[in-house]
């Protein structure tokens, strides 16, 4: 049976403190005006490692959109479409439970990514404590470092959240009543994870459970007969804020980046139509399968500090967007160039260039085969756009020069004006471009490494 191999989290930079909003704790992560959950779950996968995935599942509550796969244009962004089919599955931490007992016993390797960028209505309670994230987790037959033992899921009716087609924001109910209503069947669940796992409770390191309030998972765990030790209490919620679906896995990942967690069993829940958990050993290899961590993502902050471009960002404040003429058929033509990321590589002289030629720029020949490029660079110049009416203004343009050669000319984002300078390194991610043909536009725009 397989087990997890590689592991990759993301957490956006875009970040405010409670210098601008009193009731808040910490600091609140929240996806950028450009992204959303499918480049949030994209970012996740960065080095994670995707050549022989056979089945790619992208988990979301939040997707862009609807009818069209946010989980293909995920598959071609990392290019590998033709070799592997991909799902879309509308649902939570649940869902990625049931996927990890699905895909433990294939002979092939899957990749799972569950991401979600939420929407609350401004002034609430959910509003002030939520944030956003992704994970993703390559699970493979071979070589993984975190072994699958057992599992156990139930599958009810939940309205604790939920958002109707008309809706822009996400609507809660209060969640101590389902918890009260379905406390019993939680409690069930792990049982039978522990029991079909054949471990004795004292054997199990650490539980992670889909609350933010430790009473509630103290509650669950002191049922199932689990010490207060045992039971995880969010370390993330004054770094991130509450990521929701996404944030018991996050919690897992920091912990074996944080914790001595070799040769240890976990308990790992996920919820969102019901309730699943299952049993993990951590083997002594699973700090280096993190390719992408939670430290990694907190060392990168845009912190906004005006609260207009705050409420902007979010959506609760319009601002004009711009929405070029953007033809179907130009869409499919660029997929390799604008989706994959490749670049020209003259056959003749080895030029490397982007956006692509018809004649090398270096010898003018008009033969050239296509390269993945690099995303890491540095900045070779850049200029600033007082037009272009995105939240942050001004708009900085900039030229990247590649490592490997090759110079990449776009947006910037996730990055102050005036912080940008000439030769500061660089990285190149997936996010929204514009919405020209009244659909999302996707494209590769320049951020601080």
């Amino acid at each position: 049976m397989g087990g997890i191999k590689n592991i990759g989290v993301y957490i956006p930079a875009t970040c405010f403190t409670e210098g601008i909003l009193k009731r808040i704790k910490g600091e609140r992560r929240i996806g950028n005006y450009d992204e959303d959950s499918l480049t949030m779950g994209f970012s996740s996968t960065e080095r994670i490692g995707v050549k022989d995935v056979k089945e790619l599942y992208f988990i979301s509550s939040t997707p862009p959109f609807h009818i069209r796969s946010p989980s293909s244009l995920l598959a071609t962004a990392l290019d590998i479409e033709k070799n592997c089919i991909a799902f879309d599955v509308m649902g939570g931490g649940k869902s990625l439970i049931d996927l990890f007992s699905k895909s433990f016993k294939n002979d092939f390797s899957t990749i799972i990514i569950l991401s979600d960028k939420r929407k609350y209505q401004v002034d609430t309670p959910d509003f002030y404590s939520s944030g956003d994230g992704a994970v993703s987790f390559l699970i493979s037959k071979d070589d993984s470092s975190i072994e699958f033992i057992s599992s156990k899921s139930i599958s009810y009716e939940s309205l604790s959240e939920w958002k109707d087609e008309e809706d822009e924001e996400i609507k809660t109910s209060e969640s101590k009543a389902e918890y009260e209503l379905r406390k019993e069947i939680m409690r069930e669940c792990l049982e039978i994870a522990l029991r079909e796992s054949g471990l004795k409770k004292e054997e199990i390191f650490r539980i992670f459970l889909p609350f933010p309030d430790f009473r509630l998972s103290l509650e669950i765990g002191s049922a199932c007969g689990f010490s207060k030790s045992q039971v995880h209490s969010n370390k993330l919620l004054n770094l991130t804020g509450w990521t929701g679906y996404v944030h018991p896995f996050l919690e897992f990942v920091y912990s074996i980046e944080t914790e001595d967690m070799e040769e240890k069993f976990v308990l790992l829940a996920g919820s969102g139509g019901g309730f699943s958990a299952c049993i993990l050993k951590v083997k002594r290899n699973a700090k280096s399968s993190i390719t992408k961590g939670i430290n990694d993502c907190l060392k990168r902050r845009f912190e906004i500090k005006d609260l207009t471009i705050l409420y902007k960002i979010t959506g609760d404040l319009k601002y004009e967007k711009v929405k070029p003429f953007s033809p179907i058929p130009l869409h499919y033509r660029e997929i390799e160039e604008c989706i994959k990321l490749k670049g020209q590589r003259c056959s003749k002289c080895g030029a490397i260039q982007y956006p692509w030629r018809y004649l090398c720029y270096k010898c003018e020949s008009t033969d050239f085969e296509l390269i993945p490029l690099s995303r890491k660079g540095k900045i070779y110049t850049f200029t600033r756009d007082y037009l272009n009416p995105v939240p942050i203004q001004p708009l900085t343009m900039a030229v990247a020069e590649l490592e490997g050669g090759g110079r990449f000319y776009g947006q910037m984002t996730d990055v102050h004006p005036q912080d940008v300078r000439i030769g500061m390194d660089v990285s190149l991610t997936l996010r929204r471009l514009h919405e020209g043909g009244d659909f999302i536009n996707y494209f590769w725009k320049i951020i601080p490494d």
